[in-house]
């Protein structure tokens, strides 16, 4: 059943975000969430089947992070250019081409925004680049990943909904398929 929006009130405002609450039906509470911009996450596969991840320190849960390249989509930019331009100034690399490969909702509890989710294997890099202040570029074979993941390095949520939806993709171009039928017979 869908409930009827009777208020919507910005409560709180700044730059990056509002904290918005929201009354329905007969409920006495609100519901409170954050409205912010979009957001883009890219996942690059170099030509040694490595995938680009950033490790950057964030302040909020007070430790270094491992995750893909991606940020904001700022206003009056298209979700592609986000990307391609968060790709270059993350990590230096430059996509020739990219593929989005899914929308995803980061936290339907509390936020209001999206994650729009490119792939791409078509990446050289930019000799020339300057790297953004406190990102570091880390490499990943792909095989390593599942372990990343299991030891905790890799653990941003986000990130791995982002795997997921590129996982058909991954699995093709290291012709997984032809080593799972060798296996089985």
């Amino acid at each position: 059943m869908v409930k009827n929006l009777l208020k919507k009130n910005i409560v709180y405002s700044n730059a990056w975000f509002n904290i918005i609450e929201k009354y329905y039906g007969e409920e006495k509470e609100p519901y409170y969430g954050l409205d912010t911009l979009d957001y883009v996450h890219v996942i690059a596969i170099t030509e040694k089947d490595e995938i680009l991840f950033v490790k950057q320190y964030r302040p909020i849960i007070e430790e270094y992070t491992l995750e893909l390249p991606g940020g904001h989509i700022e206003s009056g930019q298209l979700p592609e250019e986000a990307a391609l331009l968060e790709l270059k100034e993350e990590t230096g690399y430059i996509a020739k081409s990219i593929e989005l490969i899914g929308i995803l909702h980061p936290d339907v509890g509390r936020l209001t925004n999206k994650i729009w989710s490119y792939y791409t294997e078509d990446i050289i890099i930019d000799d020339s680049r300057n790297s953004e202040h406190g990102i570091e570029l880390k490499k990943y074979e792909i095989e390593r990943i599942y372990d990343s993941i299991k030891s905790g390095t890799l653990n941003n949520a986000q990130n791995l909904g982002d795997l997921f939806l590129a996982l058909p993709k991954i699995v093709n171009k290291l012709n997984l398929f032809d080593e799972i039928d060798r296996e089985s017979v």
